[in-house]
């Protein structure tokens, strides 16, 4: 009985290279780009003077699943939904609701910074 001689192809060859060069380098070299756990902070006026808000970028599939989760059967984002989620897991401080927005100027622009703020970790 013979033995079949088991060839390999340059290009197979060269991608095994690459990968085994890829696999040993440092963490930082290997990833470069860490969004689980950015935080930006900006600052919006209230009726009593300027109030800081923080976001978090909660990992890319709670942010999928936040865009996902408000998205309705016709495609279109609930906005509803859609920015209690961000009140939820995005803006982490102050701890928003409803009821907070009731008394705190700010909505639309906090909400236009948080969505955009999800929307750029989510494009890198």
């Amino acid at each position: 009985m013979t033995e079949a001689k088991k060839t390999v192809s340059q290009d197979t060859k060269a991608t095994n290279d690459v990968a085994k060069a890829r696999q040993k380098r440092d963490e930082v070299e290997r990833m470069p780009l860490k969004r689980m756990g950015k935080t930006e902070t900006i600052t919006v006026d209230d009726y009593d003077g300027p109030k800081d808000y923080t976001f978090f970028f909660p990992g890319l599939k709670k942010a999928h699943n936040i865009v996902d989760f408000a998205r309705m059967g016709n495609g279109v984002i609930d906005n509803t939904t859609y920015n209690e989620s961000l009140m939820n897991t995005v803006i982490v401080d102050p701890k928003t609701n409803w009821d907070y927005w009731d008394e705190h100027d700010g909505y639309g622009e906090v909400m236009e910074k948080a969505d955009q703020f999800l929307g750029k970790w989510l494009q890198k």
